[in-house]
């Protein structure tokens, strides 16, 4: 009810903003809170923002390069999920595994690597405002409020939409399917969410109940929110300290490439297109 009643309000805004956004603007009730908050859903604006790059690089503060690289990160990750629904279809999927012996098939075989350019540009641009805020105004943004608010607007940005598609998830869209040709398929029958979609509100499903996953890509918000904890551990010395910060940076990037290393080895983990086939 309360999703239905969202899309139900950005329609009729988009609607209206469609219709008659261009005469109301002339009138004084365009300037009002409440049809501004009305105006703030419509889905005819937002889709064309959305979708409107022409003055992205004219911002001032953008970081164009990001931009590119979110593109292509986009297009990596749809080239391997595309890959890997399609090798439940094929008769032999051990086949697939040929593609290791080919050099044009990288970039299928090392698809995983598309979500760490999605962590760069998440560092790259908390890294890029939170600097620019200290430096106009150090004092504040490295006080205990500036660390508290730094957290409590993360959680506030990540968790309202994220929480609404679990419970969705969980309580309604199972229930919608029930009785439905989607029950035929194996995989969606399995219920995990039932026991474990209070991990997922935790931020804990990469780590508890890992192999009972309620939404198995809800993993990389995880991973996201976990770092993103840690963060104020780069950012503080290299606010004051340069070769610190750069000194830290570093230990912390081989302890993790060493720790990426002795995992693999000890736990014997297959490489990409093993681990595809082992799903």
């Amino acid at each position: 009810a309360v999703m239905g009643l969202i899309a139900s309000v950005c329609v009729i805004s988009g609607l209206v903003d469609f219709y008659f956004g261009a005469r109301m603007e002339k009138h004084t009730i365009s300037k009002s809170l409440g049809w501004r908050l009305f105006m703030a859903c419509s889905l005819y604006t937002n889709i064309g923002s959305i979708f409107d790059v022409s003055e992205a690089a004219k911002v001032e503060g953008q970081i164009g390069p990001i931009h590119c690289i979110r593109f292509f990160s986009m297009c990596w990750v749809l080239l391997g999920h595309v890959f890997s629904t399609y090798l439940g279809l094929i008769a032999n999927p051990l086949d697939a595994l040929a593609l290791r012996k080919d050099l044009t098939s990288e970039a299928i075989v090392n698809s995983f690597f598309s979500v760490d350019s999605f962590f760069f540009i998440s560092g790259v641009l908390l890294s890029f405002l939170w600097f620019k805020m200290f430096k106009r105004n150090p004092k504040e943004v490295n006080s205990i409020y500036g660390w508290v608010m730094f957290y409590v607007h993360r959680i506030l940005r990540l968790s309202p939409a994220f929480y609404v598609l679990v419970f969705f998830y969980t309580f309604v869209l199972r229930q919608l399917q029930r009785d439905t040709p989607l029950n035929m398929n194996e995989l969606l029958t399995v219920d995990f969410c039932s026991s474990s979609w209070w991990v997922e509100l935790l931020y804990l499903s990469n780590f508890v109940n890992e192999d009972l996953p309620c939404l198995g890509y809800s993993w990389y918000l995880a991973a996201d929110m976990q770092m993103y904890l840690f963060t104020p551990l780069l950012l503080i010395p290299l606010a004051y300290n340069t070769i610190l910060g750069l000194i830290v940076a570093a230990a912390l990037f081989i302890f993790s490439t060493a720790m990426n290393i002795f995992l693999v080895i000890h736990y014997h983990w297959p490489d990409g297109v093993s681990v595809i086939l082992l799903f």
